[in-house]
């Protein structure tokens, strides 16, 4: 199930791309085929787009994750085939069937990607700083912001990465989101040490748990009975043990904000 659901990820997020790229896949099987595309530009690019188009979907399925670079993997091949089916269209002398596809399409990406109108961009957000400060990660932004300084590093126990932009406070280490070190297949004891190393080292002032149910909860007591929410991840929470030990010994609660608990540094002042 969680394979078909990247599957229907990137069938409702990526539309734009999913819907062409696939009619551009069963022309260009019919094409090649019927032994039309041995004699064009794309003789050779278009078979290995065919096999490889699909085993990239399988691949991409197989992680079992919707996170959307893993969707990346299939731009080299998307943009073969979809320059297959504009030479086609082309070829066919199709121009009503170009305009009609190229229309719509505008209109998706116009809507559907978020980003793609970069001329109001900065009128955009040209706001942020204050029409934006109402949701949880600007109200944990704002606390970190007074119980720290600029100079100051935090920690943010989660994947709630916009904490560290919004409060302009850098992270103590690489692993500014804990997600990969509770990975199978990238997850190990060295990858947790130098996490828990460089965090000891950088000692920051100020560690916000976020209550992700992916990663071991920083209370004591809470971890006790901790139960992980979602079985794809190694949920051990000995493997941080060095780690719990740190946060225990040098850090105490300081307050809750918008479900966060925030941990500052003992006798900081």
């Amino acid at each position: 199930m969680d394979r078909l659901k990247v599957l229907a990820a990137m069938r409702m997020q990526m539309v734009t791309l999913s819907l062409p790229l696939a009619a551009s896949w069963c022309v260009g099987l019919h094409y090649w085929a019927t032994g039309k595309a041995r004699a064009s530009s794309f003789e050779h690019l278009l078979p290995l787009a065919l096999i490889l188009g699909p085993i990239e979907v399988a691949l991409i399925a197989m992680s079992g994750f919707q996170w959307l670079q893993y969707y990346l993997a299939i731009f080299p091949v998307a943009v073969v085939l979809l320059a297959f089916l504009v030479r086609f269209l082309a070829d066919m002398r199709l121009v009503a069937p170009i305009l009609l596809l190229a229309v719509p399409l505008a209109v998706l990406l116009y809507y559907q990607v978020p980003y793609g109108d970069l001329a109001r961009l900065p009128e955009k957000y040209a706001d942020v700083g204050d029409a934006a400060r109402s949701s949880k990660h600007d109200m944990v932004a704002r606390r970190v912001e007074l119980e720290t300084d600029p100079d100051d590093s935090i920690l943010v126990w989660g994947a709630e990465t916009q904490i560290y932009s919004l409060s302009g406070r850098d992270a103590p280490t690489r692993f500014f989101y804990q997600y990969p070190l509770v990975k199978p297949g990238y997850a190990n004891e060295a990858n947790r040490g130098e996490f828990t190393s460089d965090v000891i080292d950088g000692k920051p002032a100020m560690i916000v748990d976020t209550g992700s149910r992916r990663l071991p909860p920083l209370d004591r007591e809470e971890r006790d009975g901790w139960e992980p929410s979602d079985r794809r991840y190694m949920h051990d929470p000995n493997a941080f043990q060095r780690f719990f030990d740190f946060v225990d010994t040098e850090y105490e609660v300081i307050g809750e904000v918008s479900g966060y608990t925030l941990y500052g540094l003992r006798g900081r002042e």
